[in-house]
């Protein structure tokens, strides 16, 4: 379960941001998780916990919101949030799991893809035509990202 090494590095950048605030407890933690991230969120909730049993962060709400997944035109450079069905969603994840090496998402790298747009793009051309130009060809922006979006501290 990759999600637990997860847990125990967002803990870790938790505890660092906790540390330059001297604070006394971590409240809650808010991240970002792209729509077709292989992270489980219940999982990665369920990790949470455990790692953080005993450290500053114990009992602190962790907040997860699924973000879509955005693209850009290499035809006009129009930027787009594409809404991916379910089963095409699951089709990605398919291609992604078998046809590429999977990088570990980071709590650091926000605005950087962090998966092969090969495997990705494939599940996303059936899908994506560009609103503006009805190009096919395209970037994507985000895919599996992970962002930490705020820490709440009792100081």
């Amino acid at each position: 379960m990759h999600e637990f090494s997860m847990a125990e590095e967002l803990l870790d950048v938790v505890k660092v941001n906790a540390a330059a605030n001297n604070a006394k407890k971590v409240t809650s933690i808010k991240i970002r998780l792209s729509e077709i991230s292989s992270v489980t969120p219940d999982a990665l909730s369920f990790s949470f916990e455990a790692v953080s049993k005993g450290t500053i962060a114990e009992d602190a709400s962790l907040i997860i919101e699924r973000s879509p997944v955005v693209v850009r035109c290499r035809g006009c450079g129009l930027e787009a949030a594409v809404n991916i069905p379910e089963d095409a969603i699951n089709k990605i994840k398919d291609i992604e799991g078998h046809d590429h090496e999977h990088l570990e998402p980071h709590f650091f790298n926000c605005s950087v893809s962090l998966l092969s747009n090969g495997g990705i793009k494939g599940g996303l051309e059936d899908i994506f035509n560009c609103n503006n130009c009805s190009s096919k060809d395209f970037d994507i922006i985000n895919s599996d990202e992970i962002c930490l979006e705020k820490v709440e501290l009792d100081v």
